[in-house]
């Protein structure tokens, strides 16, 4: 970035200078010393590492009123508030050095200017050629797409533009003839209706299917001093009376007392089904598949939506068989 500020100044003061052909050698002496002594300034700000200095320098001596075609000064201004900008205090000395090396810089090459063979149109030429090189460059942007529309997007334009030229239609036709449009009109009442009655019916479904597969007796507390045995017994109790869901339940719960009697796995009402499927794999294991099918019956129709049947209690009871004739064998051994 310094030097290209520094190749700017200089082509512009370059540009300017050298059209100065009428004026006095002495004014163009005074340029060349007020830019040495703005960088003399610059120098001992940055020698000090005081605050950067106000200043400002006046338009080239070419004769007329003044021209800024580019401005040196405006250069200055800028570069003055990039160095103001800068928090460090030895990163600033160095920018102030810098501009004060592209000043003396100038006042070097305007010292030149008069006494140059250098036409303007070399001059020109010249700046053409640095200006056509790559680091001043800038790559045209393009003008951004625009988004293209989903799959789903032009589906859905697709079905509102076929329901506006349905209802256009009926307007249409409901202009012309009165009676076709109440007609129509009543139609569509209906037809809502009709749809708000089917909604709720499923809803109303819905919740009573899932009263229907938790039943009351699931939550039910196991009798005082209950056996394995008794809960079984209870269990087939309600699988005669056509209650599946708490058959199973009572199954699981047998199994649960089966286990704590053999001292494979303590009983323990707060332990999760999963719970209780990871400690028999692993203390009862010839028991771990038929407790794995329990289990999986016990929690779809106690916390499911599954509705229990009979084909439900015959597999649950099959697997509470397994279990007890295998804890039993391992108990007499």
């Amino acid at each position: 970035m310094t030097s290209i500020r520094l190749m700017t100044a200089a082509l512009a003061c370059s540009l300017a200078l050298s059209t100065f052909c009428g004026a006095a050698a002495g004014a163009s002496s005074d340029y060349r010393a007020t830019l040495v002594a703005a960088a003399q300034r610059l120098e001992r700000a940055a020698k000090s590492k005081a605050q950067v200095p106000t200043m400002h320098i006046p338009p080239a001596p070419l004769g007329g009123p003044p021209r800024f075609s580019p401005s040196l000064d405006d250069w200055l201004q800028k570069s003055l508030e990039g160095a103001r900008e800068t928090k460090n205090v030895k990163a600033r000395a160095s920018e102030l050095r810098t501009i004060a090396a592209s000043l003396r810089y100038i006042a070097s090459e305007a010292g030149h200017a008069q006494s140059s063979s250098v036409t303007r149109t070399d001059l020109e030429a010249a700046a053409k050629s640095i200006l056509a090189e790559p680091a001043y460059r800038v790559a045209p942007t393009k003008p951004a797409q625009a988004p293209q529309e989903t799959i789903w997007e032009r589906i859905l334009n697709w079905i509102i533009t076929q329901f506006g030229r349905l209802f256009g239609g009926l307007a249409q036709a409901t202009q012309s003839i009165p009676v076709v449009g109440k007609i129509i009109g009543y139609a569509i009442v209906g037809a809502a209706i009709v749809g708000l009655v089917f909604v709720g019916y499923r809803i109303a479904r819905r919740l009573t299917s899932r009263r229907d597969n938790v039943s009351a007796n699931l939550g039910d507390a196991l009798p005082i001093n209950a056996t394995a045995d008794d809960l079984y017994s209870l269990a087939r109790d309600q699988a005669r009376s056509g209650n599946a869901a708490p058959a199973v339940a009572l199954l699981y719960q047998a199994a649960l007392m089966l286990l704590d009697r053999v001292d494979r796995v303590a009983y323990d009402p707060s332990r999760t089904p999963g719970e209780y499927r990871r400690l028999v794999r692993r203390k009862a294991q010839t028991t771990a598949d038929a407790f794995d099918a329990l289990a999986r019956l016990f929690v779809a129709v106690a916390f499911g939506k599954v509705r229990a049947g009979s084909d439900d209690w015959d597999h649950a009871d099959a697997a509470y068989s397994g279990i007890r004739r295998m804890l039993t064998a391992a108990e007499a051994t």
